[in-house]
This record gives structure tokens, C-alpha cells and sequence, in this order.
């Protein structure tokens, strides 16, 4: 992305899409902080083509006159068309979704808008929050608050809340957290596409390599095999070509356009292996 002297992007097809804030004031760890922050100004897709995606960020730090690289660190962002009785779920906590050292845990919080108010009164609502695995979805707590330490997280959660309404799902919220103190992180190699997307004829190879936090050092051979879980771009478990299920194990994973088709031209999922 590129920006102007106000800040908003300039790039062709996004002109003021973004905005680059310089110092945007944000908690990690109890913490305040002034960090770089990225802010959605308009909408991304047509409303004819609204569904769930995702913005990611990775890059480097100077810590002490040293360039520091991290990880993409990504969150899923929720595109909804508006109906007048528009429910909205965000989830927050009190340490930026992050987890740094063994043992440590933090509390997601739900809040509810309605048609952009919040609720302040909760009567009539209940909470349903899941783990999303690479086994499988599984449930959790019930309560508007999950408490979540390092022993539920396997370097990264992803985390949803469904929240319903005398009875029925009205929203769901999502949050992903990662655990610092993992001795071990995951990266996706792809190949076989050219560039980031899927294109007709392209079938893109998806490798899980285990990564040593401490140097950074790819560990190829350390997990042979992991354990997929794969959704569609509407949340719902999708079966790539070839497979028997949307759950299952395997060196890799090959996405072929065709399946992008299918699953309404995004896939979302999780990975997990154990050392």
C-alpha cells in the first residue's frame, strides 16, 4: 500500500480504502502502547460479493537499533450486509491476544451492537464459545467471558463466540490467540500458483513446516503428518477434491481452482501437529 499526506491509501482499485495512523493507542500485556495501526475506511467488497475475510501483516521491528522480523499476524474480519436489525459481535481482551510466557492467560470479553448501539442489556441472550481445531470444532463455555491460557492454545486458537438471541444464533464473534511461549510456530508453504490467489488452471500445494521460535530455524521433518480442517467461505465444512471429509491428515494439501469454486472462491481452516 501506498499513502498520501492524509494518510489514506493512493493505490488503483483502493484509493482511500485505508488509512495509515502513525501512533494508534493500544494495549498489550496491561501496557499501553503507541504503534502503527491500519484503519478500513470503506467497504472492501460489493455488497453482492459479501463474505468473510481476512487481513494479514508480517514485516520487521527495530528494537535497539536491530531489525527484528515477525510473523503474519492475521484476524478475520466479518462483512455483513445491513438489514436494519443488524446484529455485531466483538470480541476483546485484556491482553491483545497474546500469550508471552508459560502458564499466562487472559479473558475474552463479548460485546453486542445492534444496529451499530451497544447492548447494555443482556437479558434473553446466551453464549456459546468454540474452539476451532484442526480436529474439528469443539465447544466451550457458555458464559459473555472465556478464560484462556497458554494450555488451551497450540501457538495459535482461533476462537469463536455464537451468540444467540431467545434461543437463536444472531451473531458470532471471532478472536485468535497466540501463545509466545510455543517453542514452536507453523508457516504455509504454497506452491504452484503464481502470486496469492488461486487462478483457473492453478491447483496450489499447501506444506505445514514447523518453525523454532527461538532462531527461527525450519524444522521440515519434525511433524510428518498434521491434522486439516477445512471451511468454506461461508464457515461451513468443505471437502476438497479427493478427500472423504473436511477433516483428515496429511503431509500437505492441494487446492485445485475448481475447489475454490466450490467453496464460493475462499477457504478458511486450521492446521495442528504434534511434536
Amino acid at each position: 500500500l501506498t499513502f498520501d499526506s492524509n494518510g489514506l491509501s493512493t493505490n488503483a482499485g483502493m484509493v482511500g480504502f485505508f488509512k495509515k495512523i502513525d501512533a494508534c493507542p493500544t494495549n498489550v500485556g496491561g501496557t499501553s502502547y503507541n504503534l502503527p495501526a491500519l484503519r478500513v475506511m470503506k467497504n472492501l467488497v460489493p455488497i453482492s460479493g459479501y463474505d468473510n475475510d481476512r487481513i494479514t501483516v508480517s514485516g520487521t521491528i527495530e528494537v535497539s537499533g536491530t531489525s527484528v522480523g515477525f510473523n503474519a499476524i492475521s484476524k478475520e474480519v466479518i462483512i455483513q450486509e445491513s438489514t436494519g436489525n443488524q446484529y455485531d459481535v466483538l470480541i476483546t481482551n485484556n491482553k491483545g491476544s497474546q500469550l508471552v510466557t508459560t502458564g499466562e492467560s487472559l479473558t475474552d470479553n463479548v460485546r453486542i451492537f445492534k444496529d451499530g448501539v451497544e447492548v447494555t442489556d443482556y437479558t434473553g441472550y446466551s453464549f456459546q464459545w468454540v474452539k476451532m481445531l484442526g480436529t474439528g470444532d469443539v465447544n466451550w463455555g457458555t458464559a459473555r467471558t472465556q478464560v484462556v491460557s497458554t494450555s488451551d492454545v497450540d501457538n495459535v486458537l482461533k476462537l469463536r463466540c455464537d451468540v444467540k438471541k431467545d434461543g437463536s444464533v444472531v451473531a458470532s464473534g471471532y478472536d485468535e490467540i497466540t501463545d509466545f511461549s510455543d517453542p514452536y510456530y507453523v508457516i504455509l508453504k504454497i506452491t504452484g500458483i503464481s502470486g496469492n490467489t488461486v487462478r483457473k488452471g492453478e491447483t496450489a500445494v499447501i506444506t505445514p513446516v514447523a518453525v523454532l521460535r527461538s532462531t527461527g530455524e525450519e524444522k521440515p521433518n519434525l511433524i510428518k503428518s498434521w491434522t486439516f480442517s477445512i471451511k468454506d467461505n461461508a464457515g461451513v465444512a468443505f471437502v476438497l477434491t479427493g478427500k472423504s471429509s473436511a477433516t483428515f491428515t496429511a503431509a500437505s494439501i492441494s487446492v485445485t481452482y475448481e475447489d475454490m469454486v466450490r467453496a464460493k472462491m475462499g477457504l478458511t481452516g486450521s492446521v495442528s501437529g504434534t511434536v
